[in-house]
Order: C-alpha cells, then sequence, then structure tokens
C-alpha cells in the first residue's frame, strides 16, 4: 500500500540502492548485525525465523520497511513481508560475508606478524651463530704468523658446521665467503712453508 511520509523515523528501513538508503538505514544494520552470529549457525529454516525476529524488533521500535516511490519524494510504499524477509536475509548474508573477510584480514595480519617475528628471531640467531665482529674481522686477516692461520682454519672449520642450520640462500653466500677465505689462508701458508 501507498503512504505518505513526512519524515522518516531513525529505524525506518528504506529498500533500494542510493537515494539516502546508506545513510537512512544506520540503525537497521546496527539491528541485523546483532543477528549475524546466529543466523551463521542456523539452518535454512531458523534463517527465516532469525529474519523474522529482526523484522518484528525493527517494527517494535517504531520502524517501518519502505520503498521510495519515483514520482514523487515524499511517497512510499510499505514492503509486503516477502519483501522484508527477503532484504533482511540479504542484509544477514552481507554482514556474514562481511564478518568472515573481517576476520581472514585478522588471521592474515596475524600470521604475518608471526612470520616477521620469527625471521627476526632467525636473523637475530644467525648473526650471534656468525659471531661477534671482532671474530669476523679476525676470519678476514690473513696474518702470515702461522699460529693465526691455525687458528683461522679451526673457526673456519666451526663456522662451517654452524653455517648447515642456516636457510639455503644464506648458506650459499657464507660458504662462497668461506671459501674465499680457507683459500687465501692456504695461499699464505703455501708463500710461508717456500
Amino acid at each position: 500500500p501507498r503512504i505518505h511520509v513526512l519524515e522518516l523515523t531513525r529505524f525506518d528501513v528504506i529498500a533500494g540502492r542510493g537515494n539516502g538508503t546508506n545513510t537512512q538505514n544506520i540503525e537497521y544494520r546496527y539491528v541485523v548485525a546483532g543477528y549475524v552470529t546466529r543466523y551463521e549457525k542456523a539452518t535454512k529454516l531458523e534463517r527465516k525465523a532469525i529474519a523474522l525476529e529482526a523484522i518484528r524488533e525493527i517494527e517494535d521500535r517504531g520502524g517501518r520497511f519502505l520503498c521510495k516511490l519515483k514520482s514523487d519524494h515524499v511517497s512510499y510504499e510499505a514492503l509486503d513481508i516477502e519483501y522484508k524477509i527477503t532484504k533482511v536475509m540479504q542484509s544477514l548474508r552481507d554482514e556474514a560475508k562481511k564478518k568472515k573477510l573481517a576476520l581472514r584480514k585478522d588471521q592474515e595480519e596475524q600470521r604475518q606478524k608471526k612470520t616477521q617475528q620469527l625471521v627476526s628471531v632467525e636473523q637475530h640467531q644467525s648473526n650471534a651463530n656468525m659471531g661477534s665482529p671482532d671474530q669476523i674481522d679476525q676470519m678476514m686477516n690473513c696474518d702470515s704468523d702461522l699460529t693465526t692461520e691455525k687458528k683461522e682454519e679451526d673457526m673456519i672449520t666451526s663456522e662451517s658446521e654452524k653455517i648447515k642450520s642456516r636457510p639455503p640462500e644464506e648458506r650459499e653466500a657464507i660458504m662462497v665467503l668461506m671459501y674465499g677465505l680457507r683459500n687465501r689462508v692456504r695461499l699464505n701458508q703455501m708463500t710461508t712453508s717456500s
């Protein structure tokens, strides 16, 4: 039935897209959001009953389900019960979808945060396993002193064992560095012995 509406209440629900439905239907969306959890767990038959409860709550608050007529700006048509149920069930599905997307986004953010924490811990452990800057400098300095060369050779061997537990791309880069150091130590040994 067509009705003449002078003023909409905050609980009135306007069907359709645009024409102020987003600003008008705020209270409606709050009411619907309160039913989403039950709606998600319900069977198809129960979902219809939940939609009827939401309709009843809106109407108990003085809300009306209306559709604006294009002929003028103050005439609305009251929606029949089937249209109300369809609208509310669609809104419940939309809210459930938003809730799932927000949950997935939150889970993904938590997963990324945990991954970053693990990477940070691994980098910290990796840096600790590599030795202090002084140890690295000591490995890089190849004195002609045989005792220093022996220490470097021992250090390279012990570091090689630590490297095995690192990620492959990191292990490869360190092995190239270690191989170069080992060759420098051997070259120094050969030049000092001849």
